[in-house]
């Protein structure tokens, strides 16, 4: 369909699933994550699904407004749009409330709300 999707936390689970069935339509997918590992070893795993030339992978933390910005910049460079932005990045603290720390929660915070926050509401109003 030709379209182009950027899609937050799209190296593994959902998000890696979500880019292969993009791409076995004909989209083109930016994947990202912080870990340059997952991006290297998401985007061999992709080449199953789609052209590779249709894959732009970059290694950025959605918790970073820098990160986001230079995201939306390379992708506009690399596609010249975005017509479709999925927000899937997101972590938990796997145990009791009272077990969870400031630091984990704020790690929390940091990727769900202000992930999201940084690439729609900064770049995509």
């Amino acid at each position: 369909m030709n379209r182009v999707i950027m899609i937050t936390g799209s190296t593994r689970g959902i998000g890696f699933m979500t880019a292969a069935e993009f791409l076995k339509n004909g989209d083109r997918v930016v994947i990202f994550c912080r870990h340059n590992g997952h991006v290297k070893r998401a985007r061999v795993l992709l080449a199953a699904f789609g052209p590779s030339e249709n894959v732009l992978s970059l290694t950025a933390d959605v918790r970073k407004e820098v990160d986001a910005k230079r995201m939306v910049k390379q992708c506009l460079k690399h596609f010249g749009r975005i017509d479709i932005l999925i927000n899937n990045a997101g972590i938990a603290a796997y145990k009791p409330i009272e077990d969870t720390s400031e630091k984990e929660l704020n790690n929390i915070l940091d990727t769900n709300l202000k992930g999201t926050f940084f690439l729609y509401a900064r770049f995509f109003p």
